[in-house]
């Protein structure tokens, strides 16, 4: 691919990823999308007086607010980079700023949300945050951002990674309290029974992140890194508030890292790891594996789980899913099959497991995963490095994509 074509490519992926993140985010806030005139006795300006006013909420609504609008503000300054760093951060924060305050002002007609300012600034300081990182990857340069340098590193593998890696570290919130390290550490000495097919499932997606890790950097990573960003995930359920460390945890590391040093170098090792992701997937979503007497209705409105549970437990379960889906869509891409066959084979896979789960106790049965799945395979094209193959050194040869 020409330099020009190359920046048209990035162009048009990042527009395609703001596109994806604008509807996420009108669906996620304004759901149930059952609007309603404001009571007779509460003015506009006694609504807003309300929202100016209302207290923050928990931990896990606070960084769902931070998070959601991130991908966007990275989205809009890609889109707008060609106009200079400066700029580009600026347009995706006022444009990241509107789109919250039009939420907001919606929401007041919503009687199932509550509109805060809490919320506000908090899309606002996300909406930044994306839009400063996207342009210092692409060093103030548009393309750069998504596709002009492809060389560099396999992108989409760092956005699995990174989603692998906050859904181990999630909540993010450290404490500060040796004490308390100390108790999780007992904790760990104190545990009963030892959990074997846990820690197995846990070694093999760490074995799927290893992979991702070497794909993600462009001379590939060495076994000292691994350990490292291995250790410091142990490291994080001892320091992170309600995160205990287990005895399985520390049996995956234990069972991962020599597994992937005989494998890293084989021929075949990302078959090996499509079956194994593949493994994980169905095991995971056929837990706890035994059916109910009666079947649920399938639940056909997305997201659905998501915006009408606990905020605490969402943003986790959909990095787990967005890691697991996506990774089964990057291997069987590297192990050679073409991207909208294997889009369409892994969003019947999830579908197929949202049906069963009608019969599973304890699983919301419903389309939010084979979604999330077509969102990864979006993803996976607006970045298209991924779909470049490689040569021993890391760098992108330049051959026809499969698509």
């Amino acid at each position: 691919m020409t330099k020009r074509g190359g920046a048209r490519a990035a162009t048009a992926g990042a527009w395609l990823l703001t596109g994806g993140m604008l509807a996420f985010i009108l669906y996620g806030s304004l759901f149930p999308f059952e609007f309603q005139k404001l009571p007779l006795d509460v003015t506009l300006a006694q609504a807003l007086r309300a929202a100016l006013h209302q207290r923050a909420g928990g931990r896990g609504d606070l960084l769902a607010n931070l998070a959601l609008y991130m991908p966007l503000g990275f989205a809009l300054a890609a889109c707008a980079a060609r106009r200079g760093a400066l700029a580009a951060t600026a347009l995706a924060a006022l444009g990241c700023t509107l789109l919250s305050a039009g939420v907001e002002a919606a929401q007041m007609f919503l009687p199932a949300r509550t509109p805060s300012l809490w919320d506000l600034a908090l899309n606002i300081a996300g909406g930044a945050a994306g839009a400063l990182a996207a342009v210092l990857a692409g060093h103030g340069r548009a393309p750069a951002v998504l596709a002009e340098r492809p060389e560099l590193a396999d992108r989409f593998a760092a956005l699995l990674l990174a989603c692998w890696l906050a859904y181990r570290l999630y909540p993010f919130v450290p404490t500060l309290n040796r004490a308390e390290w100390l108790a999780s550490l007992r904790t760990l000495g104190a545990q009963g029974d030892l959990d074997p097919w846990r820690a197995v499932r846990l070694a093999l997606r760490w074995l799927v992140a290893a992979r991702m890790l070497e794909a993600a950097r462009p001379g590939g990573a060495h076994m000292g890194l691994l350990a490292g960003v291995m250790l410091a995930t142990l490291a994080g359920a001892v320091m992170i508030v309600d995160r205990v460390l287990t005895c399985e945890e520390v049996l995956a590391l234990a069972l991962a890292l020599p597994v992937w040093l005989l494998l890293r170098r084989r021929r075949g090792t990302d078959g090996v790891l499509l079956a194994v992701m593949l493994a994980v997937v169905v095991v995971e979503g056929t837990a706890p594996w035994h059916l109910a007497e009666a079947a649920r209705p399938f639940g056909w409105v997305p997201f659905r789980a998501v915006v009408g549970g606990k905020y605490g437990a969402a943003p986790q379960a959909l990095l787990q899913k967005f890691f697991l889906y996506g990774g089964l869509l990057w291997l069987a891409v590297r192990a050679g099959a073409r991207l909208g066959a294997a889009a369409v084979a892994v969003a019947a896979l999830a579908l197929a497991l949202g049906w069963l789960q009608t019969r599973l106790p304890g699983r919301s049965a419903e389309v939010t995963d084979a979604l999330l799945a077509l969102a990864a395979a979006l993803v996976l094209l607006a970045s298209r490095a991924s779909l470049r193959p490689r040569d021993a050194g890391g760098r992108s040869c330049h051959t026809s994509r499969r698509w």
